[in-house]
């Protein structure tokens, strides 16, 4: 067996070193997955909101009462005269 160069106090610095490096690159991955995870719930939560919107002015389009268009689609009326305000400012002429 070879001797080691190095005292018992600084193999176990290295160790203890290596420990911390560890645990700092398993708490940097949780957290990129964490993050990702809430980035991904966020996007479909604005996606399905944006469909919703989409329906929203289609409807009103095919000219569906508001009341109508809120209950269809279990949204609060005052939620979808205010998507169809935003939807009439924005218009193209």
């Amino acid at each position: 067996l070879e001797e080691s160069n190095y005292t018992d106090a600084e193999l176990e610095y290295y160790d203890r070193y290596w420990d911390m490096v560890s645990t700092e690159k398993t708490l940097h991955r949780e957290l990129q997955e964490k993050a990702l995870k809430k980035g991904l719930e966020q996007g479909l939560e604005q996606g399905m909101e944006k469909g919703i919107e989409q329906s929203i002015i289609e409807m009103y389009k095919n000219k569906l009462p508001i009341p109508d268009i809120a209950k269809y689609l279990n949204k609060d009326q005052v939620y979808v005269e205010k998507v169809i305000a935003r939807y009439l400012r924005n218009k193209p002429l």
